[in-house]
């Protein structure tokens, strides 16, 4: 796994209008927007073990399958939280998780969840 300070290969402009901070392609985490916190780069790393060695099937199920997308965005979320919880203590581990259900129910991800079921998804 590298980490790149650029936009991924597979990248379109529509994405590019999210203001990604980071995000991973074919095993490497791209930071198009310079160095972010290492809680991301976790988050990054669980979705590169969700996919194994198949991006191309992870990323068409994903984009086909809400409830999928669903759960690999909550089971990253989830390591990120643990990453969190580990390093800066379970107060911040708690502002965090709330921040995560409120941009998991947001813009970014099509407002496919509604904040009250990400943050149930969240702290199950």
């Amino acid at each position: 796994m590298k980490i790149i300070y650029a936009w991924p290969p597979n990248t379109i402009e529509e994405d590019k209008k999210r203001n990604n901070v980071a995000t991973n392609y074919r095993g490497d985490i791209y930071l198009p927007n310079g160095p972010t916190r290492r809680d991301v780069i976790e988050h990054e790393k669980k979705h590169i073990e969700q996919y194994g060695n198949d991006y191309d099937k992870w990323l068409k199920r994903c984009d086909e399958d809400t409830d999928f997308r669903i759960s690999q965005e909550v089971e990253a979320y989830k390591a990120q939280f643990k990453f969190i919880e580990e390093t800066m203590g379970k107060e911040k581990a708690k502002q965090a998780i709330v921040s995560f259900a409120k941009f998991l129910s947001g813009n970014t991800y099509d407002n496919m969840i509604s904040f009250e079921d990400a943050l149930k998804k969240l702290t199950e």
